[in-house]
């Protein structure tokens, strides 16, 4: 079972993968009709987050993220699917969320593993291990959605809904609320 992870702070780093520029206009389709049913406002940047961890030790983040990169040099776009949609109260955005619940598949599940076991070898605990049940799950639409209209939810829209082929990894640096650095980006091969 899992536990709650503690809440992101400055210095901790997170693994994302996002789409390309190309797929992004569909995704800003979508959101806005997200938002004229839920309200809110749209959520930037559209990303799935696959891990964070925060940097420990003498070792610089920049050779730890080589490593990682050295791994995903080969890698594949992975397919990101939704299932069904969720509003959610959300400790580090401290607003309401509405996020697509993307599917379980084995190559995301996959992924998220080789990341893990790169950091593990490296020494570095991650927030969210595979070990105790974690799986990437949430891609976040909205933020800032008003209370209501939650009730059938799911009767709304139809699923399983693909959002995106996600072609990016981005390593980004939580700097504060609403702040972060970019401090690696690498680019899959097309799937």
């Amino acid at each position: 079972m899992c536990s709650q992870p503690r809440v992101a702070r400055p210095g901790d780093v997170c693994i994302l993968l996002e789409p390309m520029a190309e797929d992004l206009v569909d995704l800003r389709q979508r959101q806005r009709k997200l938002q004229r049913v839920f309200g809110g406002q749209v959520h930037e940047p559209v990303h799935l987050t696959c891990q964070r961890f925060r940097p420990e030790g003498s070792r610089p983040v920049r050779d730890v993220i080589q490593s990682l990169a050295q791994q995903l040099a080969e890698g594949r776009s992975l397919p990101i699917v939704a299932e069904s949609l969720e509003i959610v109260e959300h400790p580090f955005w401290r607003s309401r969320l509405l996020r697509w619940r993307v599917q379980n598949r084995l190559d995301l599940t996959t992924f998220c593993r080789r990341l893990e076991q790169v950091l593990d070898r490296k020494g570095i605990r991650v927030h969210f291990p595979s070990t105790q049940g974690w799986l990437p799950g949430y891609v976040t639409a909205l933020e800032d959605v008003p209370d209501g209209g939650e009730d059938g939810i799911d009767d709304r829209f139809s699923f399983p809904d693909h959002l995106f082929d996600a072609r990016r990894v981005v390593f980004s640096l939580v700097e504060g609320r609403e702040r972060f650095r970019i401090l690696e980006e690498i680019e899959l091969a097309a799937g």
